[in-house]
This record gives structure tokens, sequence and C-alpha cells, in this order.
């Protein structure tokens, strides 16, 4: 657990930065020259503020608006990255044309609108890893796991920082 809080603290060096004018003014003179486009957008953290849980994640109005916006440019590839659950994402981008990787990478939806995973995947480890990861999460106030299809995660963003030294 040391080690996570340690990654978290690397994390933090990269924070974004914010372009100045000039770096603003080339980038969206490359984007309008530019004849395609890849276009990767980072779901939870970047579009949406993180949660108290993962399936509160949806998108409002407007940026539903500038995605649909992006992905009707046929010179655009849209996609979006999540941790979020694959139907939760189904419903809220289903109809817009963009791909999506759900799950942190478990699974994948083309333009063609299929989900697919790239390998085979199993979700036998489980049975092993989730009781460990509960028992820190009962270790930690306001943290919890969440298990999907093929992942499980251990979220502490909402927990006691006071007792996180205790895991």
């Amino acid at each position: 657990m040391q080690h996570l809080l340690l990654l978290k603290s690397e994390q933090r060096q990269f924070k974004a930065r914010l372009l100045n004018s000039r770096a603003e003014k080339q980038l969206v003179s490359k984007y309008q020259r530019a004849k395609k486009r890849l276009i990767i957008l980072d779901y939870e953290g970047t579009l949406v503020p993180f949660p108290g849980h993962p399936q509160k994640v949806e998108p409002d109005k407007k940026l539903m608006k500038i995605i649909k916006k992006l992905s009707e440019d046929e010179r655009n590839m849209v996609v979006i990255l999540s941790g979020s659950e694959r139907q939760f994402l189904e419903k809220w981008f289903g109809s817009l044309r963009v791909a999506v990787v759900a799950e942190n990478g478990s699974w994948i939806k083309g333009l063609d609108g299929e989900w697919r995973v790239i390998k085979p995947l199993t979700s036998d480890w489980k049975k092993q890893i989730v009781p460990i990861l509960k028992m820190y999460s009962g270790r930690l106030p306001g943290s919890f796991v969440d298990e999907k299809e093929y992942s499980a995660s251990l979220y502490y963003r909402k927990a006691d920082t006071d007792r996180k030294s205790v895991v």
C-alpha cells in the first residue's frame, strides 16, 4: 500500500499545465490542417471529476455535445478511455461514433460497435485477490472495492487520510 501512495505522489508531479497563447495557436492551426486526427480522451478524472463511486460518472449535456461534435468530424477518430463498466459507457456513448476502452482495457469497442476483448481473459485470479483488497478496504474507512468482470480495484480517494498509514 505504501508503494501505491508513493506512486500517487509521483503522479502529482505530472499535473497538466496550461498552454501559453503561442502554443495554443500552433496546436489549433495544426489541428485544423490535419487530414486525420486521433483524439484520446481519459474519462474519469479528466473529462469528469473522480466520483465517490465509479458508477456515478455520468457525463453532463455540455460534455456530450462536445464529444458528439468531435465524433461527427470524419477526420477525427475519438477514443474514450475509462475504468467504468462497458454497460455504463454503452448507455452514455453507444449512439456516438467513438471507440471506447472500458474497464481499464479489459473491453474495447471499435467504430463497428462491437465489444471485444483483445485476448481471452479469465477472472479466476479474483478468488485470491479480491479478499485481500477487501481486507485492506475494511481497515481504511471511506475506501471500497469495485469488482468488474475481469478486474477489481481498491478505491481510496475518499478514504480517511489520517488512517492511510494503518493499512
